[in-house]
């Protein structure tokens, strides 16, 4: 293991703790719960994210593209700006 210049000056080696995830758990810890059900358990989340009262608000490519809506990228960023701007000023016009 390299030390890394920060640790060197305390004389003690980085803490670390090494854990293996599959593909199936690694997308349960980016908390997009939409994009979770697209894996192999989609019943146990979609049960787990309604029942805690979860929402995901569809920002990444996969969730947009299942859901048939434009992808925050290319000729769609252009009205996902747009719909960020109005939401933006919503809110500002309520304070």
């Amino acid at each position: 293991m390299r030390r890394i210049s920060g640790f060197r000056s305390k004389k003690q080696p980085a803490q670390f703790e090494r854990v293996l995830l599959g593909i199936t758990k690694a997308h349960y810890h980016k908390f997009i719960y939409f994009c979770c059900t697209l894996s192999q358990e989609t019943t146990r989340v979609l049960t787990e994210a309604s029942v805690t009262g979860k929402r995901d608000v569809l920002r990444g490519l996969k969730e947009n593209v299942v859901v048939g809506r434009l992808i925050p990228a290319g000729t769609g960023m252009e009205y996902h700006d747009k719909m960020r701007s109005k939401r933006i000023s919503s809110i500002d016009d309520s304070i």
